[in-house]
């Protein structure tokens, strides 16, 4: 249990500092922002949390473009009983509000 809350510690400071480093960014005149990846973690976790709320000192957040999917087409990990989102495609809203047409 220890390591455990090692690694979830871990997870939450280095989303803190992501986040903190777009905020940066989009303060600084960065319109379009996009952070992709593996995030090893579920939606409303601590540290996914910590990229998504909105922050009074803070631009407007990223938002989730899974989000945006049916529930069923979100899954991005899938192993034997276990289905969850833990790959993330996060955008600010202005790439975010201009999807690209066609298939999903």
């Amino acid at each position: 249990a220890q390591f455990q809350d090692c690694i979830v510690e871990v997870a939450l400071a280095e989303a803190i500092t992501t986040r903190r480093i777009i905020d940066q960014h989009r303060r600084a005149g960065a319109d379009w922002v996009l952070v992709a990846g593996d995030l090893n973690d579920t939606p409303g976790s601590p540290p996914v949390t910590a990229l998504l709320s909105p922050r009074d000192d803070a631009p407007p957040p990223l938002l989730d473009l899974h989000a945006q999917l049916p529930p069923k087409k979100r899954t991005t990990y899938l192993h034997r009983k276990y289905r969850n989102t833990i790959y993330y495609l996060l955008a600010s809203p202005q790439p975010a509000e201009r999807p690209v047409p066609g298939p999903a």
